[in-house]
């Protein structure tokens, strides 16, 4: 079996071409897939995941990937003001005392974008800025896709049988090796944990997940294998395709992963199955850092199917836009998208 299908995670079967045939062809018994299942059945989960993602978009609207149509840029480009797409740098992240020690260039989806690695006190540090997205390995060989506006740090130099630690500000996709080769015989060294700043603590021996921090709301999701999620006062198993939350103080809560928004990480596109767009919103905005307005009745709880490009901010609000049947303003450092059509 090759070893990139027994590496899949949600968003790569979601996106393979061979995939979607086999679901859409009743998942016959002939075909690869099937045998990666015998092979590996605990990505069983992921896999009926997948499934219901792909069976959900297939039986929207066959236009559903408008976003996408070359055709939105003949009605939106003219009468439009243009989107502002420089950023800004919101704050200084680093003290004068900290040393820039390397710039690090990274291959993501195709394009070369940079990040500064910083050296402090014996801690590296990634952090990226509005719209940018990179690939971060670590020592051992785990892998880390930090999300824009967000932070990740872990030691220099990882000493053999101590616990593998990172602290995450912001979102990251993480893909965590997996060293124990016995369940039964568990040493500090095979466990991975990832600190998400002072709310939650993910603790896993080898699985795939995502970790997001933003306006002092937590969330793991968990895509393969399995964690233990801890805060101060509790401790809980999530199970694939479950998610837990926590907001300021409030208990953890432990749902069903939404499936009606998925962000492709490889890709860079948003995946929405009835999705609302105050939600799409918020993501946007975690994305570019700023802010985005609506003016109209009912858009905020209006529901989207399709995906939605999240490359550039420019042609995300102007496909998002287009959709809403919205114009595009810059005001007062926010965007504002405002519809004369009353949507129910």
């Amino acid at each position: 079996m090759q070893k990139r299908y027994t590496d899949y995670n949600l968003q790569d079967f979601v996106s393979d071409e061979n995939f979607r045939s086999w679901i859409k062809k009743g998942k016959p018994a002939d075909e690869i897939w099937t045998s990666l299942l015998a092979e590996k059945p605990v990505m069983a989960g992921v896999v009926n995941e997948a499934e219901i993602v792909i069976q959900k978009l297939s039986t929207q609207n066959p236009d559903r990937n408008v976003l996408r149509q070359p055709k939105i840029w003949q009605t939106i480009e003219s009468g439009i003001g243009s989107v502002d797409e420089k950023q800004k740098n919101t704050g200084k992240i680093f003290n004068s005392v900290y040393v820039r020690a390397a710039a690090v260039l990274v291959l993501v989806a195709g394009l070369t974008v940079s990040a500064w690695l910083y050296s402090i006190s014996g801690m590296n540090r990634f952090t990226t800025v509005s719209g940018e997205q990179i690939r971060v390995a670590l020592p051992e060989e785990s892998v880390v896709l930090l999300g824009a506006n967000s932070t990740l740090e872990f030691r220099k130099n990882w000493k053999p049988g101590k616990i593998r630690e990172v602290w995450v500000d912001g979102e990251a996709h993480f893909e965590v090796k997996h060293l124990n080769k016995d369940s039964k015989k568990v040493v500090l060294a095979h466990k991975f944990v990832a600190h998400i700043q002072d709310k939650l603590d993910v603790e896993v021996l080898g699985a795939v997940f995502n970790v997001k921090y933003r306006k002092d709301k937590a969330q793991v999701e968990l895509e393969s294998g399995s964690v233990k999620v801890t805060d101060s006062k509790m401790s809980l198993l999530l199970q694939p395709g479950e998610t837990v939350t926590k907001v300021g103080m409030q208990p953890v809560a432990r749902t069903p992963t939404d499936l009606t928004l998925i962000y492709n990480w490889t890709d860079r596109e948003l995946i929405m199955d009835q999705a609302k767009v105050g939600d799409v919103l918020e993501t946007i905005e975690d994305r570019f850092n700023k802010p985005v307005r609506l003016v109209g009745d009912g858009l905020q709880e209006r529901l989207l199917d399709g995906i939605l490009p999240l490359d550039k901010q420019k042609d995300t609000i102007l496909a998002l836009a287009a959709v809403l049947n919205a114009k595009v303003q810059v005001k007062d450092e926010a965007i504002i998208l405002t519809s004369e059509k009353k949507w129910q």
